[in-house]
């Protein structure tokens, strides 16, 4: 047994070039004009105004009158893995970092006073008055030496 799968289009904007709705049926004809609550206009898609419990509404931008379809129960079914969580994402692209990536201090291509290693690692602080330079920390990587300057 073959189905024939058709594709409606659903503009639900008022620029036709954003937005679209696509709705599969199975069926050979079908005239849609509900999405969960909300009610459109079948012939020029506007947003209709609530039911004031009738059956049908008048479009107020075209005059087509409408089939109330707000009181209809929608049931849906959908697999846990269908909504991905943004906790999941965030997990499973982490970053593995190596221990020397983590002990956040930077590297200064300034020669070692002790040992001439070309590069030193550096902190700052403020530890004196918030009108004064802060301190910078120097560490050197190869033989740990440390020393400080007041900038």
């Amino acid at each position: 047994m073959s189905q024939n799968l058709q594709i409606f289009n659903l503009d639900l904007s008022a620029n036709s070039s954003h937005f679209p709705l696509s709705i599969y049926s199975s069926q050979s004809t079908i005239k849609m004009s509900a999405i969960g609550s909300l009610i459109f206009c079948n012939d020029c898609g506007n947003l209709l105004d609530r039911s004031v419990g009738q059956d049908k509404i008048k479009c107020n931008v075209c005059g087509c009158i409408n089939k109330d379809t707000s009181s209809k129960t929608v049931v849906t079914h959908s697999r846990p893995n269908a909504f991905p969580s943004a906790l999941k994402q965030k997990h499973s692209t982490g970053q593995n970092l190596a221990p020397e990536d983590i002990d956040g201090q930077a590297e200064i291509d300034t020669p070692c006073p002790k040992c001439e290693h070309p590069v030193m690692k550096f902190t700052t602080a403020q530890l004196r008055s918030a009108d004064e330079g802060a301190t910078v920390f120097y560490k050197c990587p190869n033989c740990g030496y440390r020393y400080n300057t007041n900038n």
